[in-house]
């Protein structure tokens, strides 16, 4: 894993950052949420990394105004750079 997808898995686990594991199953997270699906196979779901960067932005635009996700970069949540390395690490999963 290089250095920028290590940052990613630490903030997509953070409590205090992303906290994806409030929602999302990934590998090696523990206590799990099940409200959003499994972070698997993301490469394939998202064959281009801009998608998937525009859905942890702001997931309104792909999935509607009533999603349950929090648009993290449009409400400064994370920034540009941490949502980047957050989608750097998803595509290792």
């Amino acid at each position: 894993m290089t250095k920028e997808e290590q940052e990613g898995k630490d903030l997509a686990f953070a409590k205090s950052k992303g906290n994806c594991l409030a929602c999302h199953a990934i590998a090696g997270g523990n206590l799990a949420g099940n409200i959003g699906p499994a972070l698997i196979a993301m490469k394939i779901r998202y064959p281009n990394k801009e998608d998937l960067f525009k859905v942890v932005w702001d997931p309104r635009e792909k999935f509607g105004r009533g999603v349950i996700m929090p648009p993290f970069g449009d409400h400064k949540i994370l920034t540009k750079e941490e949502i980047e390395k957050i989608v750097d690490y998803l595509y290792t999963l």
